[in-house]
């Protein structure tokens, strides 16, 4: 949805307070929290209330069902227990979600291994998937759309995915067109750091058409491949995009690499089935993000830039400089991407954590947005971006973003950690974002608070308001050009 409304597609709606005489429209405002989503745009969890004493966790990945209920996924400690939570669209835990909204995995079973991503099947079952610090394999479980363990899945819910040689560290799961279920990891030795990929049917088995077992480990001799995200184009392929460094340096080059639907690396992507960049100094993945395209486009978000290839890994002319787009730093520190999604009008939404300058160090929620041609959209705030907390005051805390997603009504929902003052221990942090003019951020009418979803609207429209006391109510909706449609 254009952030430039057209005029002639949309009827906007517009309210009167019984007594005021004239029409009140909201100014343009800045993403905020959505006071909608848990009454002030943000929920934290902590671990008390899953295992009884406080602990370290945090949210690593989201995802959001057909009927608009939010999915979170996490670990506590060092893979201590992992866990999925759901929440309703208005950000309150979903008690009717496995046990009292939590689907907890404790350390002691078989699947001792931290979640550290989550996706929804268009059959609404869940994955999730992670990597362990007890057993070298990545788990995979597969739970109903309430919350139990799926036994249709590798006869248990869950199965083990086992390197073929090094250790794995970090997992990113997708689903392929064919219901086949794809897992990449990063998978090191004491000589070198290569890429591990695996295919499973959507059963649970390793998929032997995927390079002879269902599993492929790949090494450069003498070269460090370090993943850092993976994801599948509209064939199938598996795109994977990492740090190269150079002489065992950060940050080195940016690589991006495609494997094909039988587990060989794709020659007709890049160089030999490769795409190394070299960012100037300081610049680079680092925890980076990526994004593909539904028409082979791929979007990575590094250290203070973005860069864009066409689906035969060339850079895309229409985006930044030839292909990159360089994003300075927020003003008040340094921002590392870890999500990155595009909305409905092409706009690029990078989320990961701000590392402020002041002494301490102090981490920040950062949200940024940017134009499908690489420029920064100011219009999403100041320095193109969302910090939350703002400042840090000492009360406040800090906190960290992990990934986002965005709804069909153009609402951020996106997921991390916050930690409160004074506390060694982190929360899981989910929140909700939404934009002015977009989504309807709530205009103040007198002593009427409104908001209306979504905004513009074509055909239907929810309408929420607030009186700040008795009063009498009515509503007019009008054209673009101010014209009466109807009177409630």
């Amino acid at each position: 949805m254009s952030g430039i409304r057209s005029a002639n597609m949309y009827a906007r709606l517009l309210f009167l307070l019984l007594g005021l005489g004239s029409s009140v429209a909201g100014p343009a405002q800045f993403a905020t929290l959505d006071p909608s989503f848990s009454a002030d745009g943000f929920d934290t969890l902590s671990t008390n209330a899953w295992i009884g004493y406080d602990n370290m966790t945090g949210f690593t990945e989201v995802a959001l069902q057909a009927d608009g209920r939010i999915l979170s996924a996490g670990y506590i400690g060092l893979s201590e227990y992992a866990y999925v939570t759901r929440h309703l669209a208005n950000g309150e835990p979903d008690t009717a979600f496995a046990d009292q909204g939590t689907f907890l995995l404790p350390f002691w079973t078989a699947m001792s291994f931290a979640f550290e991503d989550l996706v929804v099947q268009p059959d609404g079952r869940i994955l999730v998937a992670g990597s362990s610090s007890v057993f070298n394999g990545l788990g995979i479980i597969r739970l109903t759309p309430g919350g139990a363990l799926d036994t249709s899945f590798a006869g248990l819910g869950y199965t083990i995915v086992y390197g073929t040689g090094g250790y794995l560290e970090g997992a990113d799961l997708s689903v392929r067109s064919d219901g086949h279920i794809a897992l990449v990891s990063h998978v090191y030795d004491a000589n070198t750091d290569g890429i591990f990929a695996a295919v499973l049917t959507p059963s649970g088995t390793l998929d032997a058409a995927f390079d002879g077992d269902g599993r492929l480990t790949y090494f450069i001799p003498g070269e460090q491949l370090i993943v850092r995200q993976a994801g599948l184009d509209s064939l199938d392929r598996i795109v994977v995009a990492g740090d190269h460094p150079l002489f065992g340096m950060f940050p080195g080059e940016m690589f991006v690499t495609r494997i094909a639907t039988d587990g060989s690396i794709d020659p007709g992507f890049g160089s030999g089935g490769f795409v190394y960049m070299s960012p100037s100094p300081y610049q680079g993945l680092a925890n980076g993000a990526l994004h593909v395209h539904a028409d082979g486009r791929i979007v990575i978000a590094g250290v203070g830039l973005m860069v864009r290839l066409l689906d035969d890994g060339s850079a895309d002319g229409t985006f930044g400089s030839s292909g990159t787009a360089y994003i300075p730093s927020h003003p008040m520190g340094v921002d590392l991407p870890r999500g990155l999604t595009c909305d409905a009008s092409g706009r690029y939404i990078i989320s990961g954590v701000l590392f402020d300058s002041t002494p301490d160090v102090w981490q920040h929620v950062i949200v940024r947005r940017v134009e499908a041609d690489g420029t920064l959209d100011t219009s999403f705030g100041p320095s193109a971006s969302f910090v939350w907390p703002p400042v840090y005051d000492g009360t406040s805390g800090d906190a960290v973003g992990f990934h986002d997603l965005v709804q069909p009504d153009g609402r951020i929902v996106l997921c991390g950690g916050a930690r409160p003052p004074g506390s060694p221990n982190t929360n899981a942090l989910v929140m909700r974002l939404y934009f002015s003019g977009e989504t309807g951020i709530p205009e103040g009418l007198g002593n009427v608070t409104c908001s209306v979803a979504p905004d513009p609207a074509r055909s239907e429209a929810v309408v929420r308001y607030v009186l700040a006391g008795p009063a009498l109510l009515s509503m007019r909706i009008v054209d673009p050009a101010g014209g009466a449609v109807r009177a409630v």
